[in-house]
C-alpha cells in the first residue's frame, strides 16, 4: 500500500471512527506500512472542529507518472517554477488538502483538512 489515495483513504476511516477532539490520534501502524511517507503532524482546531494533517512523501518523483496522483490533486505552478499549490475535493471526510511541491527536493507537503462530525 504506498500510493497515496490508499494511504488518505484508510486515514480518513480511523478519523471517521474515532473522533475526539481530546484524543491523540496514532496512525503509527499506517505510516509503518506506508513506505512513502516521510513525516506528518497532526493539529486539531476546537473553534473549526478541523484536523490539521500534514504529511511529506519520501520520494515525490515515484507517483508524478502515475495518473491516481494527478487526479487526486489539481496543480497549479507558481512563478518561480519550483513550487506547486493543489487542492483536491474527492469525498466527504477529506473536504480539502494543499500541497506545497519542491522539485528540487523531489518531495511534497500535503496539509489535508478533516472536518468533525
Amino acid at each position: 500500500m504506498d500510493e497515496p489515495f490508499a494511504f488518505f483513504s484508510e486515514l480518513c476511516q480511523k478519523f471517521e471512527y474515532k473522533l475526539d477532539p481530546d484524543m491523540t490520534i496514532d496512525i503509527e501502524e499506517v505510516m509503518k506500512e506506508n513506505e512513502a511517507i516521510a513525516a506528518y503532524t497532526i493539529i486539531f482546531d476546537r473553534q473549526k472542529n478541523i484536523y490539521n494533517i500534514g504529511i511529506v512523501l519520501k520520494d515525490f518523483s515515484r507517483f508524478t507518472s502515475h495518473k491516481f496522483f494527478w487526479d487526486f490533486v489539481n496543480c497549479i505552478e507558481y512563478q518561480d517554477g519550483m513550487t506547486f499549490y493543489c487542492r483536491r475535493i474527492f469525498d466527504e471526510c477529506i473536504k480539502y488538502s494543499f500541497c506545497s511541491v519542491k522539485s528540487s527536493e523531489l518531495s511534497v507537503h500535503c496539509e489535508l483538512n478533516f472536518r468533525g462530525k
